[in-house]
């Protein structure tokens, strides 16, 4: 930990300068876990922690038994163009909660009151 940052950000910050630089280019293998804990000098699960970190930010994508790829589509966040204004936050109820996590979800059948209750209700009667 030469730098002071722990050596999971220090390899992922290597790995991401080495991806936005096109060392690796999208759709390309990085190097598997063992070859960059030997290079590195590092231990598996500090490998994995930088890579999970990678992953979570869309710069790779883990394919089961072949490795890390430079992810196809990187999610590359650009500031907005003009101020952004949050609304302050304001108390809700549970039931307010449960409600608009019903409304967002593939159980519609649940929600009590919903347009598709009543037709539900209608045809399985």
């Amino acid at each position: 930990m030469a730098s002071g940052k722990p050596r999971y950000q220090v390899l992922e910050a290597s790995l991401r300068e080495g991806i936005l630089s096109g060392r690796w280019r999208p759709g390309e293998r990085i190097p598997s876990i063992r070859k960059l804990c030997q290079n590195h000098s590092l231990a598996k699960i500090t490998v994995q922690h930088a890579l999970q970190r990678l992953e979570a930010q869309g710069l790779v994508e883990a394919r089961e038994r072949s490795g890390f790829f430079v992810s196809m589509a990187q999610n590359r966040f650009e500031s907005p163009s003009h101020p952004v204004t949050l609304e302050a936050p304001q108390p809700v109820s549970v039931s307010q909660v449960f409600q608009d996590i019903m409304s967002r979800s593939a159980a519609f059948d649940l929600l009590p009151g919903s347009d598709r209750t009543t037709y539900l209700r209608a045809s399985c009667s």
